[in-house]
């Protein structure tokens, strides 16, 4: 990962991060971009991403996997035990939007997006949900800090439609996954800002970037 080649959600928290946080974080891209360590912090992100496809698979408990991670590794417990509360109050909230069962479509949802003249914005194994005509495209924020704020909210689902462009506007979601709140544009207003402020805001990064 190098800030050109970069996941949205990673974006987003380096945007809004303050500035010496920010620096902390762009020195250990560097670092992992040395250490030929391409997957940014996947590798801690991504078992409960699958756990959770596989709960919604109806495959196995999502209390009981994450217990499972847990066990095998107690670095994970604490964050973890903050992805299963959000996910569970995420959930019960998903139930209550529809009178017939949710469920998870086979394929996982993966695109890039070309920002001109600065580089190229991934959105890596979001998930399709279907219950009757409803249709979710939901695309996680892992991060802890910073909380997302209206602003970041609305410039992160902007990027969102630019990046996942095939599928409309109307099914995608960021899933704030330790705070269990999915943002959508049925409770989020785009004002017309969001590009103008993303790109300035992925500028600033990127100059950062350069004097490290």
């Amino acid at each position: 990962m190098t800030i050109e080649q970069i996941n949205l959600y990673k974006l987003i928290q380096l945007m809004y991060l303050p500035e010496k946080k920010k620096i902390s974080e762009l020195k250990i891209i560097q670092r992992s971009l040395a250490a030929e360590d391409s997957d940014g912090g996947g590798d801690f992100y991504s078992p409960f991403w699958a756990d959770i496809k596989t709960h919604l698979r109806g495959e196995g408990s999502i209390s009981t996997l994450t217990t499972q991670r847990i066990t095998k590794s107690k670095r994970r417990e604490r964050l973890y035990s903050l992805y299963l509360k959000g996910f569970l109050s995420w959930e019960k909230n998903l139930l209550r939007q529809s009178n017939m069962p949710w469920h998870l479509q086979q394929r996982t949802v993966h695109a890039n997006f070309d920002i001109t003249g600065q580089g190229v914005i991934k959105a890596n194994n979001a998930i399709e949900l279907r219950s009757g005509t409803l249709v979710k495209i939901v695309y996680a924020y892992f991060c802890e800090k910073p909380s997302l704020t209206q602003e970041s909210i609305r410039v992160m689902l902007w990027a969102l439609s630019r990046v996942l462009k095939e599928h409309p506007t109307a099914a995608l979601e960021v899933f704030d996954i330790i705070r269990g709140v999915g943002y959508n544009i049925a409770n989020t207003i785009l004002v017309g800002d969001e590009e103008k402020i993303f790109r300035q805001r992925y500028e600033e990064l990127r100059k950062l970037s350069k004097t490290i």
